[in-house]
């Protein structure tokens, strides 16, 4: 038997691994076991493929190929990307989608569509590890994925590099250099490390999305079908997450096999085996119809049969619900929203955006056609975030494989100018370039408009711990935005929060289905028969109902099981609520009054609940208190207590400068009291934030005309019109 340093680096660390995961079990540090797990995981995995592929290379009589060498870089800055991650992610619920998302999952549920059942299946798999909370178990699942989508970035680099003659065991340094900075962008966007620190489908779908692309990349490099197969078996998977990465996913594999087969490396047999694979990974669609079966608490939609399914699969309750708005967006707001699609993209990947470009004009011809399917994507997802999803501009949820597409292209760029430099000699100008790429990405780091450490991100969870000590026994609680209904969900499911108290959410009143789930989950309470009989007899928005009345007939019936709380909106359905609100935070209390005497106190108190959640909160979550303490200035202005709606307003803006709501809303109550100039200024804030504010525009032209700047009217009539197509309604 052999000495010891005769054993090969893989097995050794193999060996390792196990070692690592004591040791960061033994620091009882949830995030420095997560680590643990994850690395031990990468280089037990990376120890196998890299024993098997010297086995077979040894079998075959091949020369022996360094694959650490070639590799090596894209599995370290993964591991290291999947590390940071881990140590600088949320430690529990997010606001938006994530509470919804993780109970989906967790509980084995199903999701609002599309579903994302491979996602929930992933994140059902990660509750199994023994740490942490449920919540903080889902997290990692955006945090490992982030270090997966970065090693395959630069894996993808390192593939398209290889695949071309003119890059040798010499140019090694620079394809490593190139690789790790396209990784290191992902770090940089503040889209990809929002989403890969936080629970969401996103980032999974974006790792899955860089597997069909490092797919096509080592298809091409090693004219070996299985790759092609491969690609299309993960890009079938993909229906199962975000539709982002089949859609794009199968983008890639026409435009790379497009390519194979005019340059005669691809034989069409591999087309009926890649349409079987992709058949295969979408199999795991039948998750939904099987689990919406079963009735589980968590059940958007009900897609237990075909037309269900086919209507979740294509978003069809929302479509329709956002229909008009999508259906009449003008030139003008496309246009705004480009512009605010190119400025989040600048300010993840702005000095990959040129390095793609060179690398692409360098030699067109030779670009190869992954290099420029994967330029069609950045096109494809600008687009469909213009055109089909603007509403998750403002919230980066949209641009998340276009930010992965240009670090890919800029990697690649990057590698392609330093060749061209070296081959003429310019050592020193192709260091300087790596050197500035590196040191730019480092100054975006610093300077772009993320919350790089969240682990003091704690607001979520204690807003509706504080809400669940504070409702009263039986309860009714009525929520709007998904910041509220989703994080109240999964406290609910995941932690068995208040079970006496019934939570619903306003917009899914006409859902019986999901109101009869909710309320046999939560229900069992004396006094619910009248609610119940309703449901049963009269189903809620059912026979031309209007929202509204269905909305007073379910409060009113619901008024005999306890005390019913309310999350207010800015609708019309909530004007006729105002003189029966009850200040509180974050939802208030419908009392059976019609004008209802508010209290100093009363309104101070909640106002300081909300302020006093600000320092363990993030941007995102300071966005949703900010709205709370909007919807405090609302009640007290249409009540007449415009002072006091003052004061709220500049909480509100204290805590989230983008407000441009509350700006509008002061604007609106100085011009009240006569104070045009001030109202004047507010109302250029809010159009200088949010230029797509058809309503600042609006009320702008007004004041403007109130104060004589008729050039000034007169361009915010303009814009207002071009926003709404003529419609002032907007």
């Amino acid at each position: 038997m052999g000495s010891v340093r005769y054993v090969p680096l893989p097995i050794l660390a193999t060996v390792l691994a196990p070692v690592i995961v004591l040791l960061a079990v033994g620091l009882w540090a949830p995030w420095g076991l997560a680590a643990g797990v994850g690395l031990s995981v990468a280089i037990t995995l990376a120890g196998a493929l890299w024993v098997a592929a010297e086995s077979r290379e040894r079998r075959s009589g091949a020369p022996g190929s360094d694959s650490w060498g070639r590799w090596g870089p894209a599995i370290v800055v993964g591991a290291a990307i999947g590390i940071l991650a881990t140590a600088l992610g949320a430690p529990g619920i997010f606001v938006k989608d994530a509470g919804e998302l993780a109970a989906s999952a967790l509980s084995l549920g199903v999701a609002h569509p599309t579903g994302f059942p491979a996602f929930c299946l992933a994140g059902r798999a990660l509750g199994f590890l023994p740490m942490g909370s449920l919540a903080f178990r889902m997290n990692l699942l955006s945090m490992g994925s982030l270090g997966v989508a970065g090693a395959l970035a630069a894996a993808t680099v390192i593939a398209v590099a290889h695949g071309g003659d003119s890059v040798g065991p010499r140019d090694r340094r620079i394809v490593a250099i190139a690789a790790m900075l396209a990784a290191a962008t992902l770090v940089v966007s503040p889209t990809t490390w929002l989403h890969g620190t936080t629970v969401e489908v996103y980032l999974p779908s974006l790792a899955g999305f860089g597997a069909v692309a490092f797919c096509v990349a080592m298809a091409g490099c090693r004219r070996d079908a299985r790759w092609w197969i491969a690609g299309a078996f993960l890009a079938g998977l993909g229906a199962g997450g975000h539709v982002t990465w089949p859609l794009w996913g199968v983008l890639l594999i026409a435009g790379g096999l497009a390519g194979a087969a005019w340059r005669r490396e691809v034989r069409w047999p591999v087309v009926p085996a890649m349409i079987v694979a992709g058949m295969i990974g979408a199999l795991v669609l039948i998750y939904l119809p099987v689990r919406a079966a079963r009735d589980p608490v968590m059940d958007w939609g009900h897609p237990a049969d075909l037309p269900g399914l086919l209507a979740h699969l294509t978003g069809a309750r929302i479509r329709s619900s956002f229909q008009a708005f999508l259906g009449s967006m003008t030139p003008a707001t496309m246009g705004l929203n480009a512009l605010e699609v190119l400025r989040h993209l600048l300010e993840g990947t702005g000095p990959m955006i040129p390095l793609a470009i060179a690398g692409l004009a360098v030699d067109p011809r030779r670009s190869g056609a992954s290099r420029w399917a994967l330029a069609a994507v950045v096109l494809g997802d600008v687009w469909f975030a213009v055109g089909v999803n603007p509403m998750g501009i403002r919230d980066l949820q949209v641009n998340s494989p276009a930010t992965w597409a240009l670090a890919v292209l800029g990697g690649d760029g990057l590698l392609r100018v330093m060749e061209r430099l070296t081959l003429v000699g310019r050592f020193r100008a192709a260091r300087a370039l790596a050197f500035g790429g590196a040191g730019v990405l480092g100054a975006m780091a610093l300077v772009a408009p993320a919350d790089r450490d969240l682990r003091h991100l704690h607001a979520p969870r204690e807003v509706v711990e504080e809400l669940g000590v504070r409702l009263p026994v039986g309860a009714s609680l009525w929520t709007t935005t998904d910041d509220l209904s989703a994080t109240v969900a999964a406290m609910q499911v995941l932690e068995g929060l208040r079970p006496d108290v019934l939570a619903l959410v306003r917009q899914h009143l006409g859902d019986t289905r999901a109101v009869a789930r909710r309320l046999a989950a939560r229900g069992g309470r004396p006094g619910e028969g009248p609610f119940r009989t309703a449901l049963q007899q009269a189903p809620f928005e059912a026979g031309g109902e209007a929202p509204g009345e269905a909305l007073e007939r379910a409060v009113a019936a619901l008024r005999s099981r306890g005390a019913v709380f309310m999350e207010p909106g800015e609708g019309w359905i909530d004007e006729g609520w105002n003189g029966r609100f009850w200040p509180g935070f974050p939802v208030f209390e419908v009392r059976e009054e019609t004008r209802v005497a508010l209290s100093r106190e009363a309104v101070m108190d909640a106002s300081r609940r909300a302020l006093a959640h600000v320092p363990s909160a993030d941007p995102w979550t300071r966005s949703f208190l900010a709205s709370c303490l909007r919807s405090l200035g609302n009640l007290l202005a249409r009540r007449g207590m415009d002072e006091w709606a003052i004061l709220r307003y500049g909480e509100a803006l204290a805590v989230d400068p983008s407000d441009v709501r509350a700006m509008h809303n002061l604007a609106v109550l100085w011009e009240s009291r006569g104070r045009t100039a001030e109202a004047l200024r507010w109302a250029r804030m809010a159009v200088q934030e949010d230029p797509a504010y058809a309503r600042g525009w609006r009320t702008l032209a007004r004041l403007a005309d109130a104060a004589g700047e008729v050039q000034e009217a007169s361009r915010a009539r303009s814009w207002s019109r071009a926003l709404t197509g003529g419609d002032g309604d907007r």
